[in-house]
């Protein structure tokens, strides 16, 4: 046998273990700066694509926003309107009790309400009516509403707004629509009383929701004061929304607003009362008999 030592060069196996070593040695050090450099890339590219969303998708935000805020305000428009007519209805019902007590002797504060309601529809056949047509589309301040013959509804029958407010009255009905007259037409005249005095007047229809009555000189009304239908209920048309008592003039001009916008409206609600006949339709109805004679 020959033992003598092998002469082949090691360098190879040398290399590969020196080469092993530095690997172990920097195999940390690698990782954590590649970590480290996807972190510097990454995060930039992450924070500009959420910027870059954030303004796309900030217009649609906005919309939805001012389209919510929208929605939000026409209901508390319409919570606040029927809250001023409650508000009025109370005024009216308390100058009312106040009427009666000091009738029977007993001081106006006894009847003081804590709480006063619009008057209730209930037994009273209400129609809630959908309206078709209003003034800025309509002849002399009339409205146009989906109830008719159909449903019930006949000429002369009274017309109020969801909260109580007195509107008008129905004039021609039709199989399944009705229009309504409100007081504030041109073609109307509406007996009323103005006030705690309960002063008597005629109110003509000036259109635009207002009326118009002369008074005499030296009465007691005041802007505010409020104006009711001629019933045994106190159905309140408007308040006093100008007083013209200058000198010189023959009569007191005063002006009668409804506190309805008939612009926004969309509900009436008409029962089965009458009010009594005005003289317009009175002279309409003389003129008439005495033309198909």
């Amino acid at each position: 046998m020959n033992f003598r030592p092998s002469r082949r060069p090691r360098a190879p196996l040398a290399f590969a273990f020196v080469l092993l070593v530095v690997v172990i040695a920097f195999v940390g050090p690698l990782r954590d700066l590649g970590t480290r450099a996807a972190l510097a890339i990454g995060i930039p590219l992450a924070r500009a694509f959420t910027f870059t969303a954030d303004i796309l998708y900030r217009p649609f935000t906005y919309v939805q926003s001012q389209e919510r805020l929208l929605r939000e305000n026409a209901f508390l428009r319409g919570q606040a309107q029927l809250l001023a007519e409650e508000r009025l209805h109370s005024r009216a019902l308390e100058v009312e009790q106040r009427a009666l007590m000091a009738h029977v002797g007993r001081q106006s504060e006894a009847m003081a309400m804590s709480t006063l309601v619009a008057p209730s529809f209930a037994g009273r056949d209400p129609h809630l009516g959908l309206i078709t047509s209003r003034p800025l589309r309509s002849l002399y301040d009339t409205l146009v509403i989906d109830q008719g013959r159909e449903q019930g509804i006949v000429p002369g029958m009274a017309v109020f707004s969801l909260g109580g407010i007195l509107l008008g009255e129905v004039d021609l009905v039709q199989n399944t629509q009705s229009r309504v007259v409100l007081f504030s037409s041109t073609l109307r005249t509406t007996d009323v009383l103005i006030g705690s005095d309960h002063l008597a007047a005629r109110a003509e229809g000036v259109g635009g929701g207002n009326l118009q009555v002369e008074i005499p000189h030296g009465t007691s009304l005041v802007v505010g004061d409020l104006v009711t239908a001629v019933h045994d209920t106190p159905w309140l048309i408007g308040t006093v929304g100008a007083l013209d008592d200058r000198a010189g003039t023959t009569l007191a001009r005063v002006l009668i607003k409804s506190p309805i916008n008939f612009q926004t409206l969309k509900w009436v609600v008409v029962t089965s009362d009458h009010l009594p006949v005005s003289s317009l339709f009175l002279e309409h109805a003389t003129t008439t008999a005495t033309s198909t004679r």
